[in-house]
């Protein structure tokens, strides 16, 4: 039998940001009672977090969720209005599709971590825009084509200092900025099991 997930009254999310999370929460807790169209349901859900009234983090496992198999879904992208985001973590939730170009509006975001899905295609040069994420992991998925090769002069990423694409079935070579400052404070980066060829610069 499936568990199902009781909110903590303590947190009310009272503005507009509200809304997405009612479109969207069927998907990601479909477990929940009938009361998940209550504002009072939100800011206490497992996963989310709030400062005052705005959605802040949403951190979830799939692991977490007892029951049946998660089908497999894009990414709703009622979640791209949640401006103030500052952690999207939604791992092992059968995810599906593409990245969404409109992840790069999330310009809030410190963490994407989106690992073990099904997410496919490439990683989208656009999000280079998210100047201050520190971690970026798409590790565990089956995203394709090449690296994607994020200037260094348009200051893409300047805070990034963990990058973990590993486990994919990205080609091609390795652009040098991944190693010659041109993601200046990248301190951990793991690109193992892909079809990389080439050369490591020193």
């Amino acid at each position: 039998m499936k568990r199902a997930v009781t909110a903590d009254q303590s947190g009310i999310c009272k503005t507009a940001e509200k809304i997405p999370l009612l479109q969207s929460y069927p998907y990601f807790w479909p477990t929940c009672s009938e009361d998940y169209n209550k504002p009072s349901y939100f800011c206490g859900l497992m996963g989310i977090t709030c400062s005052g009234d705005v959605v802040q983090q949403i951190d979830i496992d799939g692991s977490d969720i007892d029951g049946s198999e998660i089908l497999p879904a894009p990414i709703p992208t009622e979640l791209f209005s949640l401006k103030k985001l500052t952690k999207l973590s939604i791992t092992k939730f059968s995810l599906s599709g593409t990245l969404p170009s409109q992840l790069s509006t999330l310009t809030s975001l410190v963490v994407l971590d989106l690992s073990d899905n099904l997410l496919s295609g490439t990683i989208p040069s656009s999000l280079s825009g998210l100047s201050k994420l520190t971690s970026l992991n798409l590790s565990n998925n089956f995203f394709s084509g090449i690296l994607p090769n994020w200037s260094w002069w348009s200051l893409a990423l300047i805070s990034l200092a963990d990058l973990n694409l590993s486990n994919n079935k990205i080609s091609g070579t390795i652009p040098g900025m991944y190693f010659n400052n041109g993601l200046q404070n990248l301190e951990k980066l793991n690109l193992s099991k892909n079809s990389l060829t080439g050369t490591l610069y020193k």
